[in-house]
């Protein structure tokens, strides 16, 4: 135990002048002790703790161990033991203490103020991808059709194909169509054609959230404005390449914790997540919560059981950002005419801003700038959400061209309930010279929409209207009434009715019922009416499962227009196949899809299914039609080599790769059947799982003089720290055999080597030899 002497005049001096904001030197002599106590913390065991003890001025702790404890600095002068500072307990808020002498226990207790508020925000889970390898693909879809009567029969194939390639660098993509390749209809104008569609080069910033497009882009929207395509230079925020980046706003309960808790978060009634809460103030923003308007409670349990109850209404709307949160977009380049129909013609240059920013919980603001030779046109926008549970909408846009100078206005107002009425009403209103990007025909227009929808114990209900008036067109104006409701937890019904309140009378009447059957099929009927023209279908399906295996459809349909259709699907590893039959009337027809992928990496030429977005190559060296599993779903078996392609990764997500140790020889070893991707944006990331054959075999070895080699003579395998003796008669039992493996028998300064090879189909416990061993005479 360490004594220490001070001033007692001096330490209350210092006390004193500390209450005050000031200070006083301590210079005379008082005792004070070091103590070593188990603490407790409100309740929290703290471990064991070495502080400072004065009988007359109670007990002292060092800065870092306040701060382990989680309270906030103390607002004081503190005292010296051998050059260390530690600070009063006594000037923590509400600060109490309990000696328990006997077993060496100190508990502390200290009000929730006294403590760092404890915040649990919103997770800004930072996604680290995979390592960028270099590779590409060949996405392929064809598509064949025979249409057949009784004077006709017409065959025609056409094609869509997409080259990708990626490194380090990005990720460049070129998409082609490829019409009439082959077709016996005697046209002109249906020669062979490859048109192609897009080619662009993108590199992603993920850990900026920003993305580079060289090429062929799309463009962006915004409240008013339109994309379109062009080619150029496209820079801007992508959110994509960071998902668990939370873009919204959340609402965060603030509450105290006197003692160890658990929060229980409800939303609308449904429980969401437990969140264990240390003692102090607490801020709680990271449960998951739905778009639009809702209650969410949190229930607080301390360690004695006693409740409080927090409740609190929130409104959400994805057009909203986080304070602070940007996103913008900035594209210049050629517009692009004719997609489609053309390979390469652009038009008018173009130079396109626009940027969103969050400037608070409850106000998100927007600008955007078209920019054309002939043309500009400027907007600003905005998202506020008021007291209310509403979000309000407004724009506004000016524009100067060859035709004059124009205005846009837009004013929107939405609410949405979980379990409640939804609603929302949006107007727009533009001149007759009003221009901007992928408007075809300036003009005036009026357009007002209008719809609501509320659920009861009887179903759901929507109606919404539609007004439209463009420049000279005939006024548009529209009604549409919905009803929907599950019938027994399984099935459901839905219907809806459509009418035109200007122009031809036109009225629409659909009833759609849906109910699944077992073993994944699904039936469905739907029946319309349209102008005194009724028609209906029946249709029962089963859609093919994620990996291999095979779905079917068959569809009958009576009324105006008869008709009778069936397919099925081959889905296999290394492409999906749809047959399709039907007929309509006197014709028949016949259709073919095949599509499917070829991938390039890691020195590997690999067919699989089509990849729309990214791919995982996973290699079990040696071993073929082992099962591979993407997030727990099967999704491929490995070739003869050992490889199998895993399409429909998403990009910078994490996937987990699996294979069944099950499926694997008895006599494999593998370290891991477990492992994690993150690809890239449309690219390819290899696993390796690390298998090899351990097969054990018992040997028999015999001396050149024929008899078996002494006891104890130690056999060893090359590549293995193993040892193994030799036993009765010669015989040793050995593991880690592979089908070929070199051994070593050592017996008295004595040695030979051998080589052992495995018959094709060992068995579970092999018997191998007589194996003569030269270089050992017992």
């Amino acid at each position: 135990m360490l004594l220490l002497r001070r001033s007692g005049r001096a330490f209350w001096c210092g006390i004193f002048f500390s209450l005050l904001g000031a200070s006083c030197a301590i210079a005379d002599e008082f005792p004070f002790t070091l103590q070593l106590y188990s603490i407790k913390v409100n309740g929290q065991d703290m471990g064991m703790g070495t502080i400072l003890y004065s009988q007359s001025a109670g007990y002292f702790a060092r800065a870092e161990v306040l701060e382990q404890w989680g309270l906030n600095p103390v607002d004081s002068t503190p005292v010296k033991s051998m050059n260390v500072d530690y600070y009063p307990l006594s000037f923590a808020q509400g600060y109490r203490f309990k000696l328990d002498e006997a077993n060496q226990e100190l508990a502390l207790e200290f009000d929730p103020a006294a403590f760092k508020p404890n915040i649990f925000a919103s997770q800004q889970e930072r996604t680290v991808s995979s390592l960028q390898e270099t590779g590409g693909f060949l996405n392929y879809d064809f598509y064949g059709t025979n249409n057949r009567s009784s004077n006709l029969n017409q065959t025609q194939i056409n094609g869509q194909f997409e080259l990708g390639l990626f490194n380090r660098w990005g990720a460049g993509l070129s998409n082609f169509v490829g019409q009439n390749l082959y077709s016996n209809l005697n046209q002109v104008n249906l020669s062979p054609r490859l048109i192609r569609l897009e080619t662009n080069w993108t590199r992603d910033f993920s850990e900026e959230r920003r993305s580079l497009v060289l090429g062929d882009a799309n463009g962006r929207s915004s409240i008013w404005g339109r994309p379109v395509k062009f080619a150029g230079i496209q820079f801007g925020t992508n959110f994509a390449t960071q998902p668990g980046f939370v873009t919204i706003p959340l609402p965060a309960f603030t509450g105290e914790a006197a003692l160890p808790s658990m929060a229980e978060v409800y939303i609308n009634g449904n429980r969401q997540m437990s969140q264990a809460i240390t003692p102090g103030p607490f801020q709680i923003n990271n449960f998951p919560v739905i778009t639009g308007s809702g209650e969410a409670k949190i229930v607080v349990k301390d360690m004695l059981g006693k409740e409080q109850v927090i409740t609190q209404p929130f409104y959400l709307t994805p057009n909203l950002l986080r304070p602070g949160v940007e996103d913008y977009t900035v594209e210049l380049g050629l517009i692009r005419n004719n997609f489609g129909l053309e390979n390469a013609n652009y038009g008018r240059p173009m130079l396109v801003g626009t940027q969103r920013r969050g400037l608070s919980d409850k106000l998100t603001t927007e600008w955007r700038l078209e920019v054309l030779p002939d043309q500009k046109t400027a907007g600003l926008a905005a998202t506020y959400i008021p007291p209310v549970s509403l979000a309000l909408t407004a724009a506004a846009a000016v524009s100067n061209s060859q035709i004059g100078n124009g205005n846009y206005f837009l004013l929107g107002v939405d609410h949405q309930a979980f379990g409640g009425i939804n609603f929302g009403v949006r107007a727009q209103s533009a001149s007759n010279h009003f221009t901007q990007l992928g408007l075809s025909v300036p003009g005036q227009m009026q357009r007002l929409t209008a719809n609501m929808g509320f659920y009861t114990g009887l179903g759901s209900f929507g109606i919404s209207y539609t007004y439209q008036k463009t420049g000279v067109l005939p006024i548009g104006e529209y009604i549409t009434t919905s009803y929907s409701k599950s019938i027994g937890g399984k099935a459901s019904v839905s219907l809806s009715l459509f009418s035109a309140l200007s122009g031809p009378a036109n009225q629409m009447v659909s009833l759609f019922l849906a109910y699944p059957l077992d073993n994944g099929i699904f039936a469905s009927t739907n029946f319309i009416s349209q102008q005194g023209a009724q028609n209906t279908t029946v249709q029962m399906q089963k859609s093919a499962p994620f990996g291999a295996g095979i779905g079917f459809r068959a569809l009958a349909g009576g009324g105006q227009v008869e008709r009778e259709e069936a397919g099925i699907t081959l889905q296999t590893d290394y492409g999906s196949y749809i047959f399709d039959v039907g007929r309509m009337g006197r014709l028949n027809s016949y259709r073919f899809t095949a599509n499917g992928s070829v991938t390039f990496l890691q020195g590997n030429v690999l067919m699989s299914r089509r990849s729309y977005d990214s791919f995982v190559l996973a290699q079990v060296p040696g071993f073929a039609n082992v099962p591979v599993y993407l997030n727990g779903q099967l999704a491929a078996h490995t070739d003869r080599d050992g490889n199998a392609i895993l399409p429909g990764l998403p990009s910078y997500q994490k996937s987990r790769i699996t294979i069944d140790t099950k499926d694997l020889p008895i006599e494999a070893q593998i370290e891991t059947s477990e492992a994690y991707a993150t690809p890239h944006y449309r690219s390819g990331v290899s696993l390796k799982f690390s298998v090899q054959l351990s097969i054990g075999a018992l040997v028999r070895f015999v001396a050149e003089n024929g008899q078996p080699l002494p006891n104890g003579t130690v056999i060893t395998i090359e590549g293995s720290t193993d040892e193994f003796q030799v036993a009765l008669l010669g015989e040793a039992y050995l593991t880690g055999l592979a089908k070929k493996s070199r051994i070593k028998a050592s017996w008295n300064n004595q040695q030979c080597d051998l080589e052992i090879n495995l018959p094709e189909n060992p068995g579970p416990l092999p018997h191998i030899g007589p194996l003569l061993c030269k270089g050992i005479q017992p």
